[in-house]
């Protein structure tokens, strides 16, 4: 009788243990799958951005487009630009820029209306470059 008293004991002490166990496992690798994709969305944001400043802003017009797939990954990409003034050059006033604000926001597929970004990223860019 008193063994399994002991068996009964130990058994439960196991279940006790091993449950919260295994779902810290479960909940490590469901994180770590969130990371990736977090990674994954801003390298591609930073992709966009390089490819952005590449061309100079010259051909960037003000609005909002919508990237879906984009380079065949799971995200969509909002591209914002938004128009934000004249500056002027403190050394040669004459010199007069014009300033746009890009803001890229990555979003996992499908997209809906609502959902928070799983990153972004902002950055300014001049008619004379960046």
């Amino acid at each position: 009788m008193g063994l399994l008293l002991e068996v009964v004991v130990a058994t439960f002490l196991l279940a006790v243990v091993v449950v919260p166990v295994f779902c810290g496992i479960a909940a490590t690798a469901l994180a770590a799958r969130q990371v990736q994709m977090v990674t994954e969305a801003q390298q591609l944001l930073q992709a966009r951005a390089e490819e952005i400043k590449a061309q100079g802003g010259v051909t960037l017009s003000e609005g909002t487009i919508y990237l879906q797939t984009y380079e065949g990954e799971p995200f969509t990409i909002e591209q914002e630009v938004i128009y934000t003034g004249m500056t002027l050059n403190p050394d040669n006033p004459a010199s007069a820029c014009v300033v746009k604000k890009v803001v890229l926001r990555a979003y996992r597929e499908p997209m809906r209306p609502g959902d928070w970004p799983l990153t972004f990223m902002e950055f300014l860019i001049y008619d004379q470059g960046i």
